[in-house]
């Protein structure tokens, strides 16, 4: 699903910036004392005064409180007018704010230092911020001049953040309205009882322990459950009513994170699904009933992953498949019931030597890329019979055919990269070329393209490098390119294409020690071609 990044200012007052620009930081910015604890999230409702202090920051050139309000829509945080591009990437979350979602447009207003270095911000909540906002946090912010008059040195500032629930009072069990932010170990108990969280779960930098005991009745989260850099979060044990989550689940980062068996319910995702640098995770053991994934799968760091049997019921992938492991994870299985990514797919593993799992997925929509296997052939993939975009193998040092393919039907590009042992294609005889780009680079052992004997257009590129075994013969038809035309590092002794009158963007031979460049100028004149690099080709 899209998320809408609505973000509401309400106030803002910067509390002193020292004036003259002769003034720079030498030492790091402090704040000795910030009251009330920043950590733990502020439960609070309409006629609450919430009352902030922080002392330090004597060495700053600007101070500023800013009060930031959030409304949830479905499936998240957000409300009136869009902040940026409303399809951000799941991927992004790092490099977004707390909830994921983006905060611009802030005015300032500048005064006088503080002389005690004491600063003090009262927060009124009206009803209209109970009814209306889900989430609101208060931030004081420093900042300081570099020497070159930069804020370059920024780094060095410190800042304090709270995050509030304004509408806590009026939550009650079985539905909390709206989003809840955990940023301590306590935090999670003022969930218990409920049995839907109509916004998201959002879990980040908690420094103790989790009890997910406290969520054992919670069966739904409309939108996304984010659990990131909580590095003593051991097992998701408590979540065991949990069936569906309306946005994304995201994981990153948890060091200790070692078992997700807690998720045994969970069935459906309604957006995208990752997995991300949980080096003590060794199952997936816990997704076992999930069945559909509307939006993408990633997993990528998962350093001693050993199994992925546990998507044995998944059936429904929207987007794109995106799998990236170590040693520890050698045969795919469990995917037995995935017909179809709609998207792209992509696997990358130096231990996988074995992808039967896959044996009965027939469509990829965008480009299937295998990189950095183990295997020597594509047994496997026996059922693919259409590739929408590009079939891109790179960087496979046992790979010695593409059997496997003999059903692929279509295939739109094609890119073969780095592949030592490849010796030849006749496992594509069977599919059509769909005439976009053909590059063949660094596969030293290929010396049988004959797949390619009939082709007379190319759309987009045709690019060869280094491929010494190769003759061209089989280009002999070609007549068209409508980009890049680029062969370099051959062992040509003449050129094979006698039908060629068309080249759109470039064209490049070089590199032919073999090859007269009088020859190549005469091609070069046919298709009315200008500055073509000679380097590395026979003067003759």
């Amino acid at each position: 699903m899209d998320f809408k990044k609505l973000i509401l200012l309400i106030h803002f007052i910067s509390v002193g910036a020292l004036t003259g620009c002769d003034i720079y930081i030498h030492e790091p910015i402090r704040l000795d004392s910030v009251l009330p604890e920043q950590k733990k999230t502020i439960l609070a409702g309409a006629g609450s005064v919430l009352e902030f202090t922080v002392e330090g920051a004597s060495n700053s050139t600007s101070r500023s409180w800013v009060v930031t309000k959030y409304r949830d829509t479905e499936g998240g945080a957000g409300a009136e007018g869009t902040i940026g591009d409303a399809d951000q990437d799941i991927y992004d979350y790092n490099n977004r704010d707390y909830y994921g979602l983006e905060v611009s447009n802030i005015a300032t207003i500048e005064e006088s230092l503080a002389s005690d270095n004491s600063y003090h911000y009262s927060l009124e909540l009206a009803e209209e911020d109970a009814n209306l906002y889900s989430l609101i946090t208060v931030q004081f912010k420093t900042e300081g001049h570099c020497e070159d008059g930069s804020y370059a040195c920024g780094g060095i500032a410190e800042s304090a953040t709270w995050v509030i629930h304004p509408n806590a009072h009026n939550q009650a069990p079985p539905t909390w309205h709206g989003s809840f932010i955990v940023r301590d170990k306590d935090d999670i108990q003022h969930l218990a009882g409920y049995s839907e969280i109509t916004g998201g779960l959002y879990i980040r930098d908690v420094e103790g322990a989790l009890d997910f005991g406290n969520l054992h009745a919670l069966e739904r989260i409309g939108g996304n459950f984010i659990l990131t850099s909580s590095s003593l979060v051991t097992n998701l044990d408590g979540l065991d009513s949990l069936t569906e989550i309306g946005g994304d689940f995201y994981a990153n980062d948890n060091a200790r994170l070692n078992s997700i068996s807690g998720l045994n319910s969970l069935t459906t995702i309604g957006d995208n699904l990752a997995l991300i640098n949980l080096p003590a995770l060794r199952t997936l053991t816990g997704l076992d009933r999930l069945n559909t994934v509307s939006g993408s799968i990633k997993m990528d760091e998962l350093s001693n992953i050993s199994s992925v049997a546990a998507f044995a019921s998944l059936e429904t992938l929207g987007n794109n498949l995106d799998l990236t492991f170590g040693n520890s994870l050698t045969a795919i299985a469990g995917f037995g019931r995935l017909t179809e990514i709609t998207g792209s797919f992509y696997l990358n593993g130096t231990g996988i030597n074995d992808f039967s799992g896959f044996q009965n997925l027939s469509t990829i929509g965008g480009t299937l890329k295998l990189a950095n296997l183990s295997v020597r052939d594509l047994e496997g993939f026996n059922n693919i019979e259409s590739i929408g975009d590009t079939l891109f193998l790179e960087s496979n040092a046992n790979l010695r055919s593409v059997d496997g393919l003999t059903n692929l039907k279509y295939f739109r590009s094609i890119r073969l990269h780095r592949n030592e042992r490849l010796t030849n294609l006749n496992g594509l005889a069977n599919a059509d070329f769909g005439g976009g780009t053909i590059s063949l680079m660094w596969n030293d052992s290929l010396s049988d393209i004959s797949i390619f004997e009939n082709i007379t257009h190319i759309d987009e590129q045709l690019y060869v490098a280094d491929q010494f075994l190769l003759d061209f013969e089989d280009f002999r038809y070609l007549e068209s390119v409508g980009e890049q035309f680029v062969l370099t590092g051959t062992r040509l002794t003449s050129l094979p294409f006698d039908n060629l009158i068309s080249v759109g963007t470039s064209f490049s031979i070089r590199q032919s020690p073999l090859l007269c460049q009088s020859e190549i100028d005469a091609l070069r004149v046919r298709l009315g071609k200008s500055n073509l690099s000679t380097n590395g080709n026979k003067n003759c």
